[in-house]
């Protein structure tokens, strides 16, 4: 079939294939045609015509304004259906009814985010329905269920649509003085035909370069490890950041990126940068243009269901990022940051990714348990790899 239906809402999975087939029950061959057409076992199949380019059947994750999710079917699958089940001749050249209007959840108001998910067997799809119940019930026990998790999936679908400017961005003080700005770090992404471009830069600033960290904060000024420093007076650092913030900003969204954004943002201003507009409120749907701000601490409760204070270095190492060292350089710090922020924002919806980083380590509060190795930074996820 060329048939090609556009999406215009969503179904609740479990209404799919629990309830739309008992509407055809006087009519038990187009009953059975249609439970067997969506069928767990059949809709994973790699000839099913739901099967996204090889990586299994494509459903969708949906989470609704209370913070729970539910794995959906959307509208262009239902449409399809109907359109199949005519095409194979089970409906006597008619088109069945689609499920009544009050069964659509439409993006806005009762889904707040929406990403799709991918099944290559009826195992990890029934798991996956078995998971989401039981993360929902948790998220009833918690007091902190709501927090950041719609914006970790809106985060997650603009991310994975590859578009606009990513950026993430650190600065350092003088340890004596916090209005002395020492080092400004920068670490971005762009996409070119789905390829990912990154580039990472280390400023320091000329007027301050004799002010030295090391008695309260670690030094690593002179430890950039992804290209070469460079100082430069704050007026041109200044001049280089609102020049690189119009530029991107032509191509597209941008998206500003920061572990604990308060004082970065605060920064960013003093050195004469505006932010007009900065928003941090990704829409459902992945923007067009506009300028946002992404905090990874804000992501790190998300994901793991404890609303406290996190570094860069415990989070970047509980979630398995690669090769770190030398933290408290702004060019290295801007790095991390990044590559954290991709393996979340890379990784699958929030509650199948907790689940797939640290297994059977959720409480029953919806709080990941670290063990005491993981405490204390000792842990390395070699065996999952979800960064892009």
């Amino acid at each position: 079939m060329t048939f090609h239906p556009v999406i215009h809402g969503f179904y609740r999975y479990t209404d799919i294939i629990f309830v739309w087939h008992t509407a055809f029950q006087d009519r038990p061959i187009i009953e059975t045609a249609l439970k067997a057409f969506i069928s767990p076992h059949c809709v994973t199949r790699k000839d099913h015509p739901f099967n996204k380019d090889g990586k299994g059947v494509e459903f969708w994750m949906g989470t609704l304004p209370n913070g729970e999710q539910r794995l959906l079917y959307s509208s262009a699958q239902v449409e399809y259906a109907r359109y199949w089940l005519k095409e194979m001749g089970f409906t006597n050249g008619e088109l069945i009814p689609i499920p009544d209007s009050s069964y659509l959840l439409r993006p806005g108001s009762e889904l707040q985010a929406i990403s799709p998910v991918y099944f290559d067997t009826y195992e990890k799809l029934k798991d996956a329905q078995k998971d989401v119940e039981k993360n929902n019930k948790r998220l009833k026990r918690s007091h902190n269920a709501y927090t950041g998790r719609i914006q970790f999936e809106r985060i997650r679908n603009s991310w994975n649509e590859k578009i606009g400017t990513w950026c993430a961005i650190d600065f350092e003080w003088w340890e004596m003085c916090h209005t002395d700005l020492t080092e400004v770090g920068l670490s971005s992404v762009t996409f070119e035909n789905g390829l990912e471009l990154a580039t990472n830069r280390h400023l320091i600033f000329k007027e301050n370069r004799l002010c030295r960290n090391g008695k309260y904060s670690p030094d690593n000024r002179d430890h950039f490890l992804f290209g070469q420093s460079q100082t430069l007076p704050q007026k041109q650092i200044s001049e280089e950041l609102k020049s690189y913030l119009q530029t991107a900003s032509e191509k597209g969204p941008v998206f500003l990126i920061f572990h604990d954004q308060k004082g970065d943002i605060k920064c960013l201003r003093e050195t004469g940068v505006e932010l007009d507009g900065l928003s941090g409120d990704l829409p459902e749907i992945a923007p067009s243009s506009g300028l946002f701000s992404i905090d990874t601490t804000t992501m790190w409760a998300a994901l793991s269901g404890r609303n406290e204070n996190c570094n860069l270095e415990r989070m970047c190492r509980l979630l398995g990022v690669k090769n770190l060292n030398r933290f408290h350089n702004a060019g290295n710090d801007a790095h991390f940051t990044l590559q954290a922020f991709k393996c979340m924002a890379g990784g699958p919806p929030l509650d199948m990714q907790r689940e797939e980083r640290w297994p059977s380590q959720t409480d029953q509060a919806a709080t990941v348990q670290f063990t005491e190795l993981q405490q204390e930074g000792g842990y390395w996820s070699d065996d999952v790899d979800m960064s892009n």
